[in-house]
């Protein structure tokens, strides 16, 4: 139990923000021109561990009470919605540094409140409620 609990606190990841492709206004605009409608959420390393492999995280997002397992990008065919990842700040997902998950759409998404929560495979976990 308590190699578990130092585990737990080794492996910890903290959602610190996230946002949709919306213009001042609150209208999806493709910002980054790559034809798909993004959804991006920021994950911090709060831990003291390096945390990887990232594409094995399981990533879920959606509507609140709606929202499903999203697959990672290598993993999806050729559907939406999909994610990707890429490290904002470090060559690696080591203590302090931020993840930026981008969740690729076909489609703008409705008006609403939105949940994420990311699990990675050393356990950490955090969610996350945005309204878009």
């Amino acid at each position: 139990m308590t190699n578990h609990v130092t585990d737990r606190m080794r492996n910890q990841v903290q959602i610190i923000h996230a946002a949709g492709e919306l213009d001042a206004s609150g209208f999806w605009q493709d910002g980054n021109g790559n034809g798909e409608f993004d959804v991006f959420v920021w994950i911090k390393n709060i831990g003291d561990a390096r945390i990887a492999p990232i594409e094995q995280a399981d990533f879920f997002f959606g509507p609140e009470g709606n929202f499903v397992r999203i697959p990672y990008s290598a993993n999806n065919g050729s559907g939406f919605p999909y994610w990707s990842w890429s490290l904002e700040n470090a060559p690696d997902w080591d203590p302090n540094a931020t993840l930026k998950i981008t969740i690729h759409y076909g489609v703008p998404l409705s008006a609403g409140r939105y949940f994420a929560k990311i699990s990675t495979v050393t356990d950490a976990q955090a969610e996350y409620f945005m309204g878009m």
